[in-house]
Formats: structure tokens, C-alpha cells, sequence
């Protein structure tokens, strides 16, 4: 047999998270965002930036939009150039869909 895995389907009308979110600096006030698209009808992305490390208590704002592009398994990028040096920060991305 091979090992058991659990699978639940997501609730109607939800879109999936993007997957693989990444925020790598490219220099001292640019932050290079970019994440796998997983839907297929998005009309675009929120871009929220948080000061300070990653933590349940993070404080986000949108800094930013992406339009949606067709289909699933895109890479989707977006330049911050809104930071300051020497400062870290936190970074998330919201879908937007048609209902929301």
C-alpha cells in the first residue's frame, strides 16, 4: 500500500493562494516580489508589504497591483520600489476575482 494522503476540496467560489512567493532585494531600494499564479480567472493580484519581519501579528498594506494574466502556472513579478535601506520587510499577495 502506498502511504494515506488527505485531500479537501477548497470551498466554491474561493481562489487558490498564489504559490511560491518569493521577496529577494536587488539592491539597497528594490525588492524583486514574484509568486506562481494558481488560478485561471483572476483579474489580478493585491500586493501587501508589511514593516518588520513575517509574524501572526504583521501589519499589511497594499503597495502595489499586478493585472491577471491567463491561465495557471505563470510567474507573476513585482518590483518594489518603495523601500528604504537596510530594512526588512514582510510581503503577501492577494487574489483578486471577479466576486471579489
Amino acid at each position: 500500500y502506498s502511504n494515506p494522503d488527505d485531500a479537501t476540496t477548497p470551498e466554491e467560489g474561493i481562489p487558490e493562494s498564489p504559490d511560491d512567493l518569493v521577496a529577494e532585494p536587488e539592491n539597497s531600494t528594490t525588492i524583486v516580489i514574484h509568486w506562481t499564479d494558481a488560478n485561471d480567472d483572476e483579474e489580478g493580484f493585491d500586493v501587501e508589504r508589511a514593516d518588520g519581519p513575517c509574524t501572526e501579528v504583521s501589519v499589511f498594506t497594499v503597495v502595489g497591483t499586478v493585472a491577471g494574466i491567463p491561465g495557471t502556472g505563470t510567474t507573476i513579478i513585482y518590483v518594489d520600489r518603495t523601500v528604504s535601506p537596510s530594512t526588512t520587510y514582510c510581503y503577501r499577495v492577494k487574489v483578486k476575482t471577479p466576486d471579489g
